[in-house]
């Protein structure tokens, strides 16, 4: 699928935009997050959240399962723009344990019919892999 890579204006104040371009990490996130989206599969995306924040939530976590099931509603289309930044050390986590270190800002653009969407989500690199961060 391509992937146009964009320097955007940042949405997090006095965060830094980050190039990952190369990062074969990230690179194998966006595909895994892609595959389980387009694939409608929960059990792919959940394996893309940080263990430390699985492990805290509630099994029957009506927010975490909301986001799940939105999560899974649309289509990833073949054309869209990542941005990534990082942020600041103190940035609220929510009930979360894990420390968020960026943040993913994914826009895409579906042509028929005519609809732009933005899905923002928080981001780490532990382990030398990427995970998403859910509060």
């Amino acid at each position: 699928m391509p992937c146009l890579l964009a320097t955007l204006p940042s949405t997090v104040a006095g965060s830094d935009i980050v190039n990952l371009a190369g990062d074969q990490a990230f690179e194998s996130f966006m595909a895994s997050y892609i595959r389980a989206i387009n694939n409608r599969d929960p059990s792919a995306l959940e394996r893309l959240v940080h263990p430390d924040c699985l492990a805290v939530r509630n099994v029957n976590n009506p927010a975490f399962n909301f986001w799940l099931k939105n999560e899974l509603k649309r289509t990833v289309p073949g054309t869209y723009r990542t941005n990534v930044t990082r942020l600041p050390t103190d940035f609220p986590t929510g009930n979360c344990p894990v420390q968020p270190t960026h943040q993913l800002q994914w826009d895409f653009v579906m042509e028929q019919p005519r609809t732009d969407w933005t899905i923002m989500r928080r981001l780490i690199k532990d382990g030398g892999r990427w995970y998403l961060v859910l509060p």
